[in-house]
């Protein structure tokens, strides 16, 4: 019973089997098969099969009792009954009949006085969570996605080391990265209506989501969840982005409707709006503490990615042409790069924190919504097919489905130790010795007041009460490797400053060959004026002629000069042109007489002068000729 040493009892002639149920009496197993509309039995090891009952309509649950079996059939929407021992000699009686939607049964009787032992005994076997039986004793496990505690047996971890977070709407999902299995557990929290977006605070284990049903911010401790508390309740409508700044312990959200980025301490007090101009539709956000930046998504009549200090200052454009709607903001402190999924275009990208190199990384990745990222894989979510993707970081093609059937999933995030590292930042050593708000700008910092003053009637400083000292730090560029950004997009990527290169060269080609058709088409014009003094009105060039192999004779005749006068008969010939303007080969027929002064066609040319491709008489008067008929062929 606790999921070890398993075994295949049955491996053949099953079809759907279903209800099993087990006679501890005779040490057998039954169940019934609806595909094969039969009830069997087998030992406890899987030998000894009997077929009990065969050619039932469809049998669906099974139960057993001392002296009978009880199944229900969904066909004849009934329950039904036969004696164990010698089933094919009695006959099978329906115990009740007329019920839809028959599913399941279950027989209660007690058990002839026989007691059986709780091996895991009143104290649950030592087990911090499930105790669970087995041949020779218990042994303990751990509910899903959790593993025991390093050199333990018995005591398991309260959450797994690292896991994903999962927006479901009407609740939120974990996903544990611990184990291989990858199952989801939708975690026992009260009070979730519309949860479309949330971030977490890892040293602290608090929860924060935002739910747009009734417009507020909660939070939850993630090592108890009956303890939650609304940190924001009021000014909010449609909050659809929320980001944890774990190092000045800030919570930063967007608001959709109000147009505004707002920020406050953990527990909601201290709120301030630090953006309120320019904003058209804000969406996703993250922060990068370290550095002191905020990046947030605009879903705007000109969608784009923006970039802004800590503080609301330094605001700037790094992504603004060919997005759709960029959502699912993560950043890779790795490689210092800044990921998005674009719900519209179907893609998942990356650039760097200035918007330079612009890079697909998943070129097809269907309805996205929520992304984040661990240290080996990538994760997103499709909220059409409700389901979350994988890829590995180093071979982003082989895509996987880790969890399906997630209803309403929307925004993921990836929870661990590392994905919140303790980097300096001058704000987390005691506020900055700021009184309300520290927010961090890179290389300097500043406090701020909240816009409506403090309900405790403490007064707020502009000025910190000690000045924390700044540290260099690493990642910061310099002024000449980074470029300012422009609106219009030219300071991107290298593949989207080539693709400029290559519109050009382009450009320049098409334009080289338009010039060189126009020349030849002159050419063509000039050299057909001048064969219209030829004797043949036609070159072969621009109609194709194939004289039709059974008048060569008189084709010939013509060519040759050799003397028609002995042929006595009219002669109908007929050709194969080729129009190059319509594209289409098409055939001619005429009617000629016996004598003739002149060429066919482009085939021969009329020395005495007659007009190529028509026969003339000897007098020079022109013959009775049929109007060509023409009838189309393929090319």
């Amino acid at each position: 019973m606790d999921g070890e040493s398993r075994i295949n009892l049955i491996t053949e002639g099953l079809g759907w089997p279903n209800g099993l149920a087990v006679d501890r009496t005779q040490r057998r197993i039954y169940w019934a098969d609806a595909q094969m509309k039969t009830i069997e039995s087998c030992s406890l090891s899987g030998t000894f099969r009997a077929r009990l009952a065969e050619n039932l309509p469809h049998p669906y649950a099974l139960a057993v009792t001392t002296h009978h079996i009880y199944w229900t059939d969904w066909i004849t929407k009934a329950l039904h009954t036969v004696p164990k021992v010698g089933p094919a000699a009695h006959p099978i009686r329906n115990v009740t009949h007329g019920l839809e939607g028959l599913m399941d049964v279950k027989v209660v009787q007690e058990d002839d006085g026989r007691q059986l032992e709780n091996v895991c005994g009143p104290t649950n076997g030592g087990c911090s969570h499930l105790c669970l039986r087995n041949p020779t004793g218990y042994s303990c496990k751990c509910p899903t996605g959790l593993t025991m505690r390093d050199g333990s047996t018995t005591d398991c971890k309260t959450l797994p080391d690292e896991f994903l977070l999962i927006a479901l709407r009407s609740g939120i999902g974990r996903i544990s990265l611990d184990t291989p299995d990858l199952f989801d557990v939708v975690l026992p929290i009260d009070g979730v209506h519309g949860a479309v977006v949330l971030d977490y605070h890892y040293d602290s284990m608090q929860l924060y989501y935002a739910d747009v049903n009734v417009d507020a911010i909660r939070r939850v401790n993630m090592q108890n969840y009956s303890d939650t508390q609304v940190v924001v309740a009021s000014g909010l409508n449609t909050p659809n982005g929320i980001a944890v700044d774990w190092l000045a312990d800030n919570l930063y959200w967007t608001d959709t409707a109000l147009k505004k980025i707002e920020v406050a301490r953990l527990d909601g007090s201290c709120r301030k709006a630090v953006l309120t101009d320019g904003l058209d539709d804000p969406h996703s956000i993250i922060l990068y503490p370290k550095r002191g930046f905020l990046f947030w998504a605009d879903w705007g009549a000109t969608p784009k990615i923006e970039r802004a200090y800590m503080d609301g200052s330094g605001r700037r454009n790094i992504i603004d042409f060919e997005l759709g709607f960029p959502t699912g903001l993560a950043i890779d402190f790795d490689t210092k790069k800044l990921y998005w999924a674009d719900a519209v275009q179907d893609r998942i990208e990356l650039c760097d924190f200035d918007g330079r190199r612009r890079t697909q990384v998943v070129a097809h990745a269907t309805h996205p919504f929520g992304f984040t990222l661990t240290g080996t894989h990538l994760f997103w979510t499709d909220w059409y097919n409700k389901s979350v993707l994988r890829a590995p970081k180093d071979s982003v093609t082989s895509v996987e489905v880790a969890r399906f059937s997630l209803r309403g999933a929307l925004e993921v995030r990836s929870v661990s130790g590392s994905r919140q590292p303790h980097d300096w930042n001058p704000c987390r050593r005691d506020n900055g010795g700021c009184s309300h708000l520290c927010l961090f700008a890179e290389t300097r910092y500043a406090c701020a007041c909240p816009d409506v003053p403090d309900p405790t009637g403490r007064s707020c400083h502009l000025e910190p009460t000690f000045v924390v000292p700044m540290k260099p730090n690493d990642e910061m560029l310099s002024a000449s490797d980074e470029r300012p950004i422009k609106s219009n997009g030219s300071t991107v990527l290298s593949s989207s400053k080539m693709h400029a290169q290559l519109v050009i060269i382009a450009t320049a080609i098409l334009a080289g060959l338009l010039i060189v058709v126009i020349i030849a088409i002159l050419v063509l014009i000039v050299n057909s004026k001048r064969k219209q003094t030829k004797k043949c009105s036609r070159s072969a060039s621009d109609v194709l002629t194939f004289t039709n192999p059974n008048y060569n004779g008189m084709v010939d005749s013509l060519c040759t000069g050799t003397d028609v006068a002995s042929i006595s008969r009219n002669t109908i010939w007929k050709r194969l042109k080729y129009d190059r303007a319509q594209e289409r080969v098409f055939e001619e027929k005429y009617l000629g007489v016996q004598h003739a002064s002149g060429g066919i066609g482009g085939g021969c040319s009329n020395s005495s002068g007659g007009g190529g491709g028509s026969y003339m008489e000897s007098s020079g008067k022109p013959s009775s000729l049929m109007a060509p008929g023409s009838a189309a062929l393929p090319v």
